[in-house]
């Protein structure tokens, strides 16, 4: 009798094993089209019930923190990303390079910098011809108190991007406190030439014409 039970377990936990393996996409795929027609309160409702069978359902607890942001609870966002993160999981409705991206810019919204740098690294490797990647990277280098890497990452912007009027002011900006004036110059005159409105970086310049004594040019800077 004993071994008729054993096999009798075994048929009914596979049998449990391959209803959910059947059950589990369909729920994420309803998932996510709840959340790609707002239906945002629907879709957590649905998420939670979800991760009350399965915890560890990365899809569940990835459009559930999509649905937070939407409903403006970033702080709760974050937390269901950061499950994603420990999950590890990129099968099923979760694609890697938009959830990288998500939860980078919430680690930086809430102030956690390093991990911020550390998703914008990833995303670098995922995606190495993106220059915003490297710029963000470089500004997380730079608020870290890291400026030689900082200005290694605005210059990759740079060549990736030209005319990226931000990476140029603040590698200005960078080597006018490294007084490094010439390079300095050179990278702010391009970024207020790609963006006259930049206030920052042509205060910067003002002040190196100030000191190479250039009146009238750090007179049109300050104006």
């Amino acid at each position: 009798i004993l071994p008729f039970i054993i096999i009798g377990a075994l048929v009914i936990l596979i049998a449990i094993i391959l209803v959910k393996m059947i059950m589990s996409p369909k729920r994420s795929a309803h998932l996510a089209q709840l959340y790609k027609q707002n239906r945002y309160q629907q879709a957590i409702k649905s998420a939670k019930q979800i991760l009350a069978r399965e915890p560890r359902n990365a899809d569940a607890h990835y459009f559930l923190g999509m649905c937070y942001l939407a409903d403006n609870k970033a702080e709760l966002a974050l937390m269901e990303l950061k499950h994603v993160d420990s999950i590890g999981l990129f099968e099923g409705q979760v694609s890697e390079l938009p959830f990288r991206k998500t939860i980078a810019e919430l680690y930086a919204r809430f102030n956690q910098l390093e991990e911020a740098q550390k998703e914008y690294l990833l995303l670098i490797n995922l995606e190495p011809d993106n220059p915003d990647y490297y710029y963000q990277a470089g500004k997380l280098f730079e608020l870290r108190n890291s400026a030689d890497k900082a200005v290694k990452y605005y210059r990759k912007t740079i060549e990736l991007d030209k005319r990226h009027a931000d990476a140029h002011a603040r590698l200005g900006s960078i080597l006018f406190r490294a007084k490094r004036l010439p390079e300095a110059r050179e990278a702010l005159e391009q970024a207020v030439k790609l963006q006259p409105g930049n206030a920052a970086a042509c205060f910067s310049l003002g002040k190196i014409y100030k000191e190479a004594k250039d009146f009238p040019a750090a007179m049109s800077y300050y104006k």
